[in-house]
């Protein structure tokens, strides 16, 4: 049950989950949960709070977004990493850290975007390097049980804070990859 949510907008309307059936059907057959009673499925809403953003354009011509679903509840490791507005059919993977940060990409040739993680403790989803889908979404589902840090595989404990960015490829920029905005969650 994640209490401190923003709502996002990711789907059409009346079915923010985008699998057609209404959220008043869904929520109605308990096919969905509204924990916090705002009328909307849990799984609509956005977790954490959204940082660094806007980032830098990508080849989309827009930039892009990282919304972070699921349940920021460490016993229901249920939380999905999507990044929207990625060039379609690219690679792409998700870095972490429990730290915040800001470097220049541009200014480093490091990428189009800012990194806005810190970098003593950045970790990669290396095992999960995917590739975007057709309408530019790239998405995993995370394991808190193995949070990929820089200090060895980490699991998340109640009380952590980590910070989320999506990292891509976008061939038409000049530096060749780019990056999402950042989004920080606390476990409880």
């Amino acid at each position: 049950m994640n209490l401190d949510t923003v709502p996002i907008d990711m789907a059409p309307s009346g079915d923010c989950n985008g699998n057609g059936v209404p959220d008043a059907t869904d929520l109605a057959n308990f096919t969905s949960f509204d924990w916090n009673s705002n009328g909307l499925p849990d799984e609509c809403e956005q977790l954490g709070v959204v940082y660094c953003s806007p980032q830098q354009h990508n080849s989309t011509g827009l930039p892009s977004f990282l919304i972070i679903t699921g349940s920021n509840r460490v016993a229901d490791n249920d939380v999905l990493l999507s990044a929207v507005n990625v060039p379609p059919l690219t690679f792409g993977t998700f870095l972490v850290s429990p730290l915040q940060g800001l470097l220049n990409g541009p200014a480093t040739g490091f990428s189009s975007g800012n990194l806005c993680l810190g970098q003593q403790a950045l970790g990669i989803y290396r095992q999960q390097i995917t590739v975007s889908d057709a309408t530019g979404r790239l998405s995993i589902q995370i394991d808190l049980n193995t949070i990929p840090l820089t200090t060895g595989p980490t699991m998340a404990m109640p009380g952590m804070t980590l910070n989320f960015q999506a990292f891509f490829r976008d061939n038409t920029a000049t530096i060749r990859s780019n990056l999402s905005d950042a989004v920080q969650v606390t476990f409880y």
